[in-house]
């Protein structure tokens, strides 16, 4: 099978940048989400890089258990520090997309303190919105929700542009 399309409307293929049409319909091909909607059921969240969650409504949030044997593309290990590292990026540099995650209350003065490092495979996610753990995980199945590699991306970062 072969697929035409325009792409003269991608102004960037960093999760943290892209909105436009064709490039949140490539960036699910190029990076991946702790979870992502079932393609059978777009109703349902499956996981991708999260073995398993667990939310907590009143605390407003999800403790993520990462799959022990997860990867990015370089071979490097998909670690907590690789989630925080991509939800701060993603927020701070307030790009056109990052409104979808400011849906959670997340913003760049707060995002750092909603996000923590359990241990090498969990990460618990906060929000200060008044939404559903079923919403954020909507929220966290979006493009610009997309995990990046740290040790790739940090070592290029120029005037505060994370890379």
């Amino acid at each position: 099978m072969v697929v035409a399309q325009g792409l003269d409307d991608i102004v960037s293929l960093d999760p943290a940048e892209a909105n436009e049409l064709s490039s949140i319909q490539t960036v699910p091909s190029l990076y991946q989400r702790v979870v992502q909607p079932d393609r059978n059921d777009p109703t349902k969240i499956t996981p991708i890089l999260a073995e398993s969650w667990q939310a907590d409504p009143a605390a407003k949030t999800l403790t993520i258990k990462l799959k022990s044997d997860a990867k990015f593309a370089s071979g490097n290990p998909v670690r907590p520090e690789d989630v925080i590292y991509s939800y701060v990026r993603a927020v701070t540099l307030n790009k056109s997309g990052a409104f979808i995650l400011n849906v959670l209350g997340w913003q760049p003065e707060n995002i750092a303190s909603q996000l923590k490092k359990i241990d090498d495979h969990t990460v618990q996610v906060q929000w200060s919105a008044d939404v559903s753990p079923a919403l954020a995980l909507n929220i966290l199945s979006t493009p610009i929700a997309s995990i990046v590699d740290e040790k790739l991306v940090a070592p290029n970062a120029k005037n505060n542009d994370f890379g």
